[in-house]
């Protein structure tokens, strides 16, 4: 069976998606509680690296063998883990979880993909490229090529909700450790950005600080506890953050979310309400709707031309994120049911045809994941759109047709 096989490496979570044989593109199930895989490794005493349900829960009993986001330490000179015995440098983490995924993919399908695309972070250098591009051969993927992460994301969002012919339209990624907006145009060869800009604030990882502060502030003379250098005092650091990122992501579906915090001899739930939240990260939230500001105004492109905001990453899924870009630029809102699988989605939409709803990979049923609403009436036919090589991408300003 001939397919290609999309991996968005993010700083949270991997996500991956495939195409077979052009059709529509599906999301790869690679974990059995959820589509995405944890971007966290665990290192072992004899320095292996455990991935997926195993290393989460390796990593949650002793959190300093623990690697995470190691494709942003990719460019570092330092390793990604180092105890004195053990060493592992960021590309040989980043290697390991595309062969993860790669031998997920080959699994379902009976064999390796065709062809493999992996999402880049749009601001990166050149240098910062080619640390990609050895992780890569490190993991010997078949037929690859890097595709700028907002340029897979305007593709993704054409391919499932395609604006019509020759309209402009906004992409906001808000991710797990960075922000990017960007201007886009449906084409006759498919979509183009035009321009772009990258910040590493607002994103998911400031969000879950918000949360983390509150929780802290709520334990009054325990709360230091959080913020010592004390061993154990800093593994359960570790543990209230994850819980705290959790409650984030239930507050993005529920109005109220809690974390329980426990130490020898003390014991509290925080009730974190939404509306507490919110206020939290609405400063934040208007850096980013700063920088979508920023972008328009250093194009000729008046805001009543656009058709429409696209919503993509993770941390889009807050009510609070659509309610603001809406209020600040009174334009539609699009967003999925599934932001944070837009831009893997997107590496891998077919060249011709508009996409119907995707389907995660996850025999034997299939799980469909909803249709999102359209920016305007779709067109009948979506035309082809152009990969985008490795060198065609900047850190600001004009990119190349996608």
């Amino acid at each position: 069976m001939i397919y290609r096989l999309g991996i968005d490496l993010g700083a949270t979570n991997t996500a991956a998606a495939v195409s077979l044989d052009g059709a529509p593109a599906q999301a790869l199930r690679l974990a059995a509680e959820r589509v995405e895989l944890p971007s966290v490794l665990y290192v072992t005493s004899d320095g292996a690296l455990l991935l997926g349900s195993e290393a989460s829960t390796q990593a949650a009993s002793d959190p300093f063998r623990a690697v995470s986001d190691p494709v942003r330490r990719l460019a570092d000179d330092l390793p990604a883990f180092d105890d004195g015995i053990q060493h592992v440098a960021a590309a040989d983490a980043v290697a390991a979880i595309l062969t993860y995924v790669v031998e997920a993919a080959t699994r379902e399908h009976g064999g390796p993909p065709a062809a493999t695309m992996v999402s880049q972070p749009a601001g990166w250098d050149d240098y910062q490229r080619s640390c990609l591009v050895r992780a890569t051969a490190q993991a010997d993927l078949p037929n690859c090529r890097l595709v700028p992460d907002v340029a897979a994301a305007a593709r993704g969002v054409v391919a499932r909700a395609d604006p019509g012919p020759d309209a402009q339209f906004l992409v906001v990624d808000l991710g797990g450790g960075s922000c990017t907006a960007a201007l886009a145009q449906r084409t006759s060869t498919g979509v183009e950005v035009i321009d772009h800009i990258c910040a590493p604030h607002p994103s998911g990882d400031d969000f879950d600080e918000a949360v983390f502060r509150l929780v802290g502030g709520s334990l009054g003379d325990h709360g230091r506890e959080l913020t010592s250098d004390d061993p154990a005092a800093r593994a359960r650091a570790v543990e209230v953050r994850r819980a705290c990122r959790q409650a984030k992501e239930i507050l993005s579906s529920s109005p109220e979310a809690s974390v329980t915090v426990g130490m020898p001899g003390f014991s509290k739930t925080v009730t974190l309400a939404r509306d507490e939240f919110e206020s939290l990260i609405r400063p934040n939230l208007r850096d980013g709707l700063a920088m979508a500001t920023q972008l328009l105004n250093r194009n000729p492109v008046p805001v009543d031309q656009l058709v429409g905001v696209a919503l993509v990453g993770g941390a889009s899924r807050m009510p609070i994120v659509a309610e603001l870009v809406r209020r600040e630029f009174d334009l539609p809102v699009v967003i999925s049911d599934e932001p944070e699988l837009e831009i893997a989605l997107g590496l891998v939409s077919p060249e011709g045809g508009s996409s119907p709803p995707a389907a995660v990979l996850d025999p034997p049923a299939a799980v469909l994941v909803p249709p999102a609403a359209v920016l305007v009436p779709p067109a009948a036919v979506l035309v082809p759109v152009g990969d985008v090589s490795p060198d065609r991408a900047a850190s600001s300003g004009p990119t190349a047709p996608a």
